[in-house]
């Protein structure tokens, strides 16, 4: 189309008439005097100069272009990102509800479940419908902090969970974090543990929240971390964890001697088969989800544009840096062995 004045007059009027007054093509074809073919070439001109923007203005709707950024520089095999919402928890809600809908949807369907605990997975379970899978085998991957229920929400998650699919929990009633390794050996030689352990290593699909080290993280809240074992962790260049394993920037072990006192999966067990999907928000743990994905454990991330964002800005800066963090891995470091104690019940 010749870009005459006459012609750009043309296109905003066409716009105007078709996306302001909601005229067909038809009738604006009569109104401007010109044909039908004609005014499908303005409106068409007029989305590819950028006159008229269609976005769509919904809590549910989706960031392609951040989804694919995040694609590209982390090579996940899938992203999941929502508009950020002024109220955290409403994010929150948003990116559960996101999240659920993900895993309902698989086909086939998943028959086991590993789920980690956390405010973000708590609203992942209450977001699941009703009755969109049957007979699920719910397994708790991490460690349970038995000292505060309320902060990790690890019961209602299960139950929740299982409920949707009138499905079997297999519950963690270990610390996420014991006192020495020969502890944590000693409960990994449980028959229950075993069996819990290979279950979660062999879901079909894993959720995982990834955590940014600081003095108020849920660990430190619920008592399984004190400030030396921060300070010592910062020092040792963590930034964050994935199931309570902590990681440096570029998505390796921070502190294997810490790890040999954690329960639960751990980064190899969760980059080895299944989808292991991340759900989290919060630009405060962008270096840590950063991180995470670096580590080989994450394939699949739901988070909000605001994190995704931050995250981005991250991998640029990792980027810019000669001294920066290396590529991501095709697998995380090894870890301990893993462990967990279960509780199995039929929810009808």
């Amino acid at each position: 189309m010749p870009g005459t004045a006459y012609d750009e007059s043309l296109t905003i009027r066409a716009a105007e008439l078709y996306y302001g007054s909601h005229l067909t093509q038809g009738q604006i074809a009569e109104r401007l005097e010109v044909s039908r073919f004609k005014v499908g070439r303005l409106l068409r001109r007029a989305r590819e100069i950028g006159l008229v923007r269609i976005e769509i203005s919904h809590p549910a709707a989706r960031v392609i272009d951040v989804e694919n950024d995040l694609l590209t520089s982390f090579g996940l095999r899938a992203a999941h990102v929502v508009h950020t919402e002024s109220d955290p928890a409403a994010t929150r809600c948003q990116v559960g509800r996101t999240a659920a809908e993900f895993v309902s949807s698989l086909r086939p369907p998943p028959r086991r479940l590993g789920l980690s605990w956390g405010t973000a997975i708590a609203a992942f379970a209450r977001a699941l419908p009703a009755d969109w899978c049957r007979g699920v085998d719910v397994v708790q991957i991490k460690g349970g902090a038995s000292r505060s229920m309320t902060l990790t929400w690890s019961h209602e998650i299960l139950l929740r969970t299982a409920q949707s699919t009138h499905g079997t929990v297999h519950e963690l009633s270990v610390p996420a974090i014991v006192d020495q390794e020969t502890v944590r050996d000693s409960l990994e030689r449980l028959r229950p543990v075993a069996a819990t352990l290979a279950a979660g290593r062999r879901a079909d699909v894993k959720l995982v929240t990834i955590g940014a080290l600081q003095r108020e993280c849920s660990l430190a809240q619920v008592g399984y971390l004190g400030e030396e074992e921060i300070e010592r962790l910062r020092d040792n260049g963590a930034v964050g964890d994935v199931n309570s394993r902590f990681i440096t920037a570029d998505g390796r072990l921070a502190d294997p001697a810490l790890d040999a006192r954690t329960l639960g999966l751990s980064l190899d067990d969760l980059s080895s088969g299944g989808n292991t999907v991340g759900v989290v928000t919060g630009t405060a743990k962008a270096t840590a989800i950063a991180a995470a994905l670096r580590s080989g454990a994450i394939d699949v991330l739901v988070t909000d544009e605001a994190t995704a964002r931050a995250v981005l800005d991250q991998a640029r800066q990792a980027a810019d840096d000669p001294a920066g963090t290396a590529p991501p891995r095709e697998g995380a470091v090894a870890c301990a062995r893993q462990a967990t104690s279960t509780v199995a019940t039929r929810i009808g």
